[in-house]
């Protein structure tokens, strides 16, 4: 961005009559009461070394001439070396070059227009695939063939780092705008006064469609985005602010944790219990490791990737242990701690006795109380191991240089990706260990190449934009605001929240369960055997506050069928550590079956008993009762005949007989089952899920079924060997029913999991089951 710094007593005509002298034509325009911006015209035809490629990104050439194939990854611009070394016009610059395209563009009269829609689906209808285009709220700027970017221009170079790499000629540059709030709290949709007050900011987004039209899975939050800066009497909220790209904004955090201290009492409560007296911390001023002190104390929690550091601290997790030169990520962290004026610091790698396993898992079994009781967790964003350092705290580790430019005599800055999208792409986002630790502090700052981002269970922030006159972030969460159940209450989801917060809606703990675990299991471990205990503090918080009855292989006991019913997404290596029932034993993505949100579905229970070996003996860890749904000639609602070959107690008495330290990783189901030859399948459909789905016959009833892909294929089945389909759930429709199987297959005398199945059957034609080979049985599952 260019200005020229101009005497406060220099009128405006004196200023223009210098201009016209130095024969620049463009804008002029006050800011304050001494800085002027001046914009020199470029000529009409540009040097071919200035101009810009949106796809091999290197100047010389267009897009149309590049002779490089097309990237598979557009987003993955924003994250590219040669991306955060571009740099850009600083403030002492005198003079802004632009070309004759991007003066006409007026961004900055665009963004002070007023948004015709009330919140982001509106956008998204608006811009839906073949509606018209609207200007109010996008420009097609143009096909990225035919698109002249020069370097030479400020904007059009501006523009070029925020447009995302091409990946076919067929494409075009739509410049979205859309409300900063969004940048940060993605689910505020009420179209209040004090939202149309906040700042607006514009993203370039490609589109394939040749109106120019945005499709809804494009995205106005991806990549980077352009804001204006307030300034004097036209500030506005959350408007844009400079982002040093060598310090840390250190008293940006204090602000937001100072705050968050006062207007979150019920909602960001710390709450240390009795465990947190077990744990060692570093004493950042001694640099010595102490016993958590018998007064209590503030201290902070670290969050990172190991990688391929070497962690080996001698005296690791003993009191009076004097500290060594620790890893770089760990010693910027010291740094952060002191710079807040705190003393405390908990470290994994420091903070427990690596070698002694005993004490390890003793460690880890606290790891809810670790998180959940410290004053905020640093969370080491972009650091793909222990020696990458903080960025911004460490003085050899500078973060990325901020989109900057002038438009119509304003200013306008980048806003930087999303927090909600760093942490996808990030290396500290692919471990699975670092999700329960965020989830489980109250409170995170997220320190990344780009800037440092905040997250409490009430508001969300970052460097690049101003929320001190936000109202959003204003808003005071104590009880008596909270009981009140104001619509304001429920404004953000954030990123990734305490789900049982008590500004949270009042859902049940399985879906919050279950929507964990989909998150953790796009998550990679380095050791497949910390598939559970990466996850256990996550198990402990909810045992603690929903499951008493505790969890078995991850799985909360309460709900074990719904959680028995995960299915897994893409063929992954298995983790044979654990067994095939549980989702530890799936090594990658998977997601869990949940309730039907339709509430005329309602779920009945079955005949279902589960037992699990348990301090020696078998222990039953679940039983329901057949309940009567209403169904007239419900064949569920009778004695269902016992398989011939299985007496009552068989399942039991195979696993009492299992060997030794085997026992506890099989599960005996005491279950209405099917078991059948596999019909033809009709009108299969794969959808993006990774589900099958088809219709089958039995007689003349038709009978709808939807599963994994990754179960094992049907007609790879052996007839000899048919699978059992075993009757977990059911619900029940105004016409329907449906019935949740999980689908076993015989391993020698046991029986192995390989996925699940779902029917559906008109009401009237239920009588079917009994032409499926339904009996009582008894199996245990390894």
């Amino acid at each position: 961005m260019h200005f020229c710094e101009v005497p406060t007593a220099l009128s405006l005509k004196n200023v223009s009559t210098d201009m016209r002298k130095l024969k620049l034509q463009g804008n002029v325009k006050t800011l304050g009461d001494t800085t002027f911006t001046c914009q020199k015209i470029l000529a009409k035809k540009p040097l071919k070394k200035d101009l810009l490629c949106l796809n091999c990104r290197t100047p010389g050439h267009l897009l149309r001439d590049c002779p490089h194939e097309f990237s598979h990854n557009g987003e993955g611009w924003f994250r590219s070396p040669r991306r955060r070394q571009m740099t850009y016009a600083s403030t002492s610059s005198h003079l802004q070059s632009i070309c004759r395209r991007c003066a006409k563009l007026e961004l900055a009269t665009w963004l002070h227009e007023d948004i015709p829609v009330q919140g982001k689906q509106d956008l998204y209808d608006l811009h839906s695939d073949g509606a018209l285009f609207d200007e109010r709220v996008g420009k097609n700027f143009g096909n990225v063939g035919k698109i002249v970017l020069r370097q030479d221009c400020t904007i059009c170079w501006t523009l070029f780092g925020l447009i995302p790499t091409a990946q076919t000629t067929d494409q075009n540059v739509i410049l979205v705008k859309s409300w900063s709030i969004y940048r940060l709290e993605g689910s505020i949709l009420a179209d209040t006064a004090e939202r149309r007050n906040m700042s607006q900011y514009v993203t370039a987004i490609l589109s394939s469609n040749t109106d120019g039209s945005i499709s809804f899975q494009d995205t106005v939050d991806k990549g980077d985005g352009l804001c204006l800066i307030g300034m004097g009497e036209s500030k506005t909220t959350l408007a844009a602010r400079p982002v040093d790209s060598r310090h840390i904004g250190i008293q940006r955090v204090e602000s937001w944790l100072s705050t968050c201290g006062e207007l979150h009492p019920v909602t960001c409560n710390i709450n240390q219990d009795e465990n947190v007296k077990l744990i060692t911390l570093i004493d950042v001023e001694s640099r010595k490791l102490v016993s958590f002190p018998p007064g209590g104390c503030e201290y902070l929690a670290l969050s990172y990737v190991w990688g391929d550091a070497d962690q080996q601290v001698s005296g690791a997790g003993v009191s009076g242990t004097r500290l060594g030169k620790l890893a770089k990520t760990i010693e910027d962290a010291m740094t952060f701690v002191k710079m807040l004026g705190k003393r405390y610091l908990w470290v994994d790698s420091v903070c427990i006795q690596q070698e002694n396993h005993a004490e390890k898992l003793a460690q880890i079994g606290i790891m809810s109380s670790i998180y959940r009781g410290s004053y905020l967790t640093i969370i080491a964003l972009s650091g793909s191991s222990a020696d990458a350092g903080l960025p911004g705290v460490g003085a050899d580790h500078p973060r990325w240089n901020q989109l900057s430019c002038s438009v119509d005599g304003e200013q306008l800055l980048g806003v930087g990706p999303n927090l909600s999208q760093l942490i996808w792409v990030e290396p500290w986002g692919r471990r699975a260990w670092t999700l329960q630790e965020a989830i489980l502090s109250p409170r995170c700052v997220y320190i990344s190449d780009y800037q440092a981002y905040f997250e409490c269970n009430s508001m969300q922030c970052c460097e690049s934009l101003n929320d001190t006159t936000s109202p959003v972030h204003l808003l005071r969460r104590d009880a008596a605001f909270l009981s009140s159940r104001h619509d304001e209450t429920m404004i953000g989801t954030g990123v990734l929240r305490d789900p049982f917060a008590p500004n949270y809606p009042e859902t049940n703990a399985l879906m919050h369960y279950s929507i964990i675990l989909t998150l953790y299991s796009y998550r990679s471990l380095t050791q497949n055997s910390d598939g559970i205990n990466a996850f256990a503090g996550i198990t402990q918080f909810l045992q603690g506050k929903h499951y008493n009855e505790g969890f078995l292989w991850g799985m909360p006991k309460q709900d074990l069928p719904w959680a028995l019913l995960w299915k897994g997404r893409f063929f992954e290596k298995k983790r044979k550590q654990f067994p095939t029932w549980s989702w530890a034993y799936w090594g990658g993505y998977l997601w869990p079956t949940k309730p039907d949100d339709n509430p005329s579905v309602i779920t009945y229970p079955v005949d279902l008993r589960m037992w699990n070996w348990m301090n020696g003996e078998a222990e039953l860890i679940y039983e329901s009762v057949f309940e009567d749904g209403g169904i007239k000639n419900d064949p569920l609602a009778v004695d269902v005949p016992e398989d011939i070959y299985n007496t009552d107690t068989s399942g039991l008495r195979l696993l009492r007989s299992a060997p030794e330290g085997k026992a506890n990783r099989m599960l005996c189901i005491d279950a209405v089952t099917l078991s059948f030859d596999w019909p033809e399948l009709h009108e299969v459909e794969y959808d993006s899920i990774q589900m099958v789905q088809a219709w089958f016959w039995i007689g003349n009833v038709a009978i709808w079924m939807s599963m994994p892909q990754t179960a094992q294929p049907l007609h790879y089945w052996d007839p000899a060997e048919r699978p059992m389909f075993v009757l977990l759930l059911r619900q029940v429709g105004e016409w329907y029913v449906r019935l949740h199987f999980l689908l076993l297959q015989k391993k020698g005398k046991y029986l192995k999991r390989i996925g699940t199945v779902e029917m559906q059957v008109r009401i009237e034609d239920l009588e079917v089951l009994s032409e499926m080979g339904m009996r009582r049985r008894q199996v245990v599952v390894v």
